[in-house]
């Protein structure tokens, strides 16, 4: 059937038959926004959450040798995040995978250094491997290092 044919009918068709179509045509057009925007709101929703991850330590306060929890949100799942005391040049005290749901829960051990023999507030740094993506929070280390005694 030709196009001419088809818009032919189409004119001289019922009301009914036009307001019915004109429905139809109405109907596809909500449904494509519907889904167009769905898709949109959950992409930005998802970057959102990867442009800005978060990282939080259990307990906040703590003397050398307790034991810190990390836990991550808002990461890339898949990703390792490498965890650093203080600064990253001064090595890793963890490391973990990111989940499916972009979190993760590690652990790590306060060690004994000089530089917070008297206390001191410390970051945490965590820090994917591939994309360089970070989070930090801040540890307070409180002296629990015996005062040097003197040797004869």
């Amino acid at each position: 059937m030709k196009t001419s044919n088809l818009f032919d009918s189409f004119r001289h068709s019922s009301l009914v038959t036009k307001l019915l179509v004109g429905l139809v045509v109405l109907i596809w057009l909500v449904v494509g926004i519907l889904v167009v925007g769905g898709v949109t709101l959950f992409t930005e929703q998802r970057s959102q959450a990867q442009q800005a991850p978060t990282v939080t330590l259990t307990p906040t306060s703590a003397a050398v040798g307790s034991g810190i929890v990390v836990e991550g949100r808002g990461w890339q799942p898949g990703h390792t995040v490498v965890i650093y005391l203080d600064e990253a040049s001064h090595g890793a005290v963890a490391s973990v995978v990111v989940d499916s749901q972009g979190r993760f829960t590690t652990s790590f051990l306060v060690p004994a250094d000089f530089r917070w023999q008297s206390g001191a507030t410390v970051p945490v740094l965590a820090q994917t491997e591939d994309t360089g993506l970070s989070a930090t929070a801040s540890l307070n280390i409180s002296s629990s290092l015996p005062a040097p005694t003197r040797t004869r």
